[in-house]
């Protein structure tokens, strides 16, 4: 089996969504079973997939909807007249173009499919045993004559009581991209300088632990819409609509509480705006001196003008999305949401633990510091101009028909009132909001090793013996996606490799 590695072009990934040529595409589809959708659903929807690419066997279940919102039958055709062509396989490889996306639904119960799918069928197995509410303090770490440290077992706490766990091979964090490397932090691996004031014994002196956040930044514009649409704001602002969708549910598996957003398109910014813009951004990415030279090519191979990559993500659908709108219940009005969420920010952040209070060291219940630094520093300026054009196009798109049939305004950012032109950069700078697909803060190290990152490319903590990360963390580089299928995929190969380095047969 090879390393674990993504390709140097770090191939675009869609929601649910399998690169075409890496060593990791196998396990996208072991954790998966797809179900194919009734005839009728897939003309009337647009719902294309291809069969090669999704998985039949795996625990994850994962289908189309029944159920779409009015504005998902114009959504297509919309971006046809933008000249943005239907991607008939979005979990192939590219996901470039208009699609119907897929979701984590058992179409059998209509119920989300979660990770639990992977431990009921072996929860009486002898050799597991899963601890709940359990909060783990820190890693053991056990120095031998040489100095060399083992991750030997972990010390949480649980009833209020502590507890230690010895592990008798290895030890496998997976506490995601923001405890991840808080742990690793408190076990004494990572910046000496934080750890210090932290007071935390330093064990290994590795200054990546923390680093590197990237997370898809998002930005959301309303518009005002047809009031004669059924909207999800109505089952918020009417109790009435809300008990009678929640009883045909529980009814029939059916009606506005299926529906979701899978409305989606993956642009490359050469579609969004003007060349001599795209040249600019990619003259300011070569420009940069604070990325590694690996990091930096792919970075700046991605800004290329050749380049045919999701660099911007739109999702829309009916409802107000936005925690910065508030509008008023009462004056009967009904809006929209499209998201646009930028897949290849050059904004990096951090997290990191907490200093220690009155000679106290920080401790597991502390919550870390987390700053994003979004369009912070001269990485930062290429992402808020990328935002401000692509949400031109955002603009555009709502006054493209058919969807401008049933647009009646747009609501938020409001227009400008002399009717000029409209820069979006103050709008975009005070209201963008995480997505929710942080990555990268105990990053795979490539070939500069340690120097570049946290773990190694079969996800070993460098300087440690028995000690791995198998998360979201260890992606070096933000991908094109939301992360979810990507995880799955990962935690596949990683327990690959965990039976593999143990001799077990796989």
């Amino acid at each position: 089996m090879a390393p674990f590695s993504f390709p140097a072009s770090m191939l675009p990934l869609s929601v649910w969504v399998r690169p075409a040529l890496t060593s990791i595409r196998p396990f996208f589809k072991k954790s998966e079973t797809f179900h194919v959708p009734a005839a009728g659903n897939q003309e009337q929807n647009k719902l294309f997939y291809d069969p090669k690419t999704v998985g039949e066997a795996g625990p994850i279940n994962i289908s189309f909807a029944t159920e779409y919102s009015a504005s998902h039958q114009l959504w297509h055709d919309t971006l046809h007249s933008l000249g943005v062509e239907t991607n008939r396989a979005h979990v192939g490889g590219s996901n470039v173009g208009v699609f119907t996306n897929l979701g984590a639904v058992d179409p059998n119960t209509v119920t989300r499919s979660y990770s639990t799918a992977y431990y009921l069928p072996n929860a009486s197995r002898p050799n597991l045993s899963l601890l709940t509410d359990a909060l783990v303090t820190n890693i053991i770490l056990t120095e031998d004559v040489d100095g060399r440290l083992t991750a030997t077992g972990v010390r949480f706490r649980h009833g209020g009581d502590e507890f230690s766990v010895s592990a008798a091979r290895e030890v496998i964090l997976c506490a995601g991209s923001v405890q991840s490397p808080q742990i690793l932090e408190l076990s004494g691996i990572g910046n000496s300088d934080i750890l210090s004031r932290a007071g935390i014994d330093v064990k290994i002196n590795n200054p990546n632990v923390g680093e590197n956040l990237q997370d898809h930044i998002m930005a959301a514009m309303i518009f005002e819409v047809d009031p004669t649409l059924s909207n999800p704001d109505d089952l918020k602002n009417n109790n009435s609509i809300a008990a009678a969708a929640r009883e045909k549910y529980e009814t029939s598996k059916s009606g506005p509480l299926t529906i979701l957003a899978h409305s989606l398109t993956y642009l490359p910014f050469s579609h969004c705006m003007p060349p001599a813009t795209v040249e600019g951004l990619a003259a300011q990415a070569a420009a940069l001196q604070e990325f590694a030279p690996e990091d930096s090519a792919i970075r700046q191979g991605r800004l290329a003008s050749s380049a045919k990559l999701g660099q911007i993500e739109y999702i829309f659908d009916l409802g107000n999305w936005s925690p910065f709108f508030k509008p008023d219940p009462s004056d009967g009005k009904k809006y929209a949401t499209c998201l646009q969420i930028l897949q290849y920010p050059f904004s990096k952040g951090s997290i990191h633990i907490q200093p220690g209070t009155d000679g106290l060291p920080a401790m597991a219940s502390d919550k870390p510091r987390i700053d994003p630094k979004y369009y912070e520093g001269p990485n930062g300026s290429i992402d808020v101009e990328a935002m401000v054009h692509c949400a031109r196009f955002a603009d555009k798109l709502s006054k493209t028909k058919p969807l401008a049939n049933i647009v009646r305004s747009r609501a938020f950012p409001p227009t400008s009132p002399d009717g000029g032109p409209e820069d979006f950069r103050d709008w975009i700078v005070n209201t963008t909001i995480t997505d929710w697909h942080p990555v990268g803060t105990c990053a795979m190290g490539g070939t500069p090793g340690a120097k570049a990152g946290v773990v190694d490319e079969r996800l070993k903590v460098y300087g440690v013996a028995g000690l791995r990360v198998v998360d979201a963390s260890i992606m070096p580089l933000q991908i094109s996606a939301h992360l979810q299928a990507t995880v799955y995929a990962i935690a596949e190969k990683g327990a690959h490799m965990i039976l593999e380095d143990a001799g077990v047969m796989v």
